[in-house]
């Protein structure tokens, strides 16, 4: 289980749902708390499933062969990386840095942007956005 605290704000995640439930009640019985359910936001930058993923959504209602093909190479993606995740470096030096990017009108289907950035305090990631 993990737990991200900022201000007066927690974030509680794992592998176990009882787990976490019953950190929560625990909690609950000697403070006042407000669980606000799934995670969405987090200081200030919204939290979004996979952008392959929400494009691919979008074609439910009538997938083609296309669709099928992108959906297999994504789940070959997706089993290629499980073990990656957002790792916290403890001892990492004091340099920030940033990188971007843009597609301009690169979406070939309805013509909008995407651009995308992440900020570094050394080797940590501190903030992140990716917009359509």
């Amino acid at each position: 289980m993990f737990i991200l605290v900022y201000v007066d704000d927690l974030i509680v995640t794992g592998d176990s749902s009882s787990m976490i439930n019953s950190f929560v009640a625990a909690l609950a019985d000697r403070f006042s708390i407000k669980d606000l359910g799934q995670l969405t936001c987090l200081l200030g930058v919204e939290v979004i499933p996979n952008p392959q993923v929400n494009k691919l959504s979008q074609y439910m209602r009538m997938p083609t062969t296309d669709h099928w093909h992108f959906v297999k190479r994504l789940l070959r993606y997706l089993c290629g990386t499980i073990n990656d995740g957002l790792q916290i470096h403890w001892q990492s030096p004091l340099q920030l840095h940033a990188f971007s990017d843009a597609d301009w009108a690169g979406d070939k289907d309805d013509f909008s942007s995407t651009s995308a950035y992440i900020i570094y305090l050394g080797r940590n990631p501190i903030s992140w956005s990716s917009k359509k």
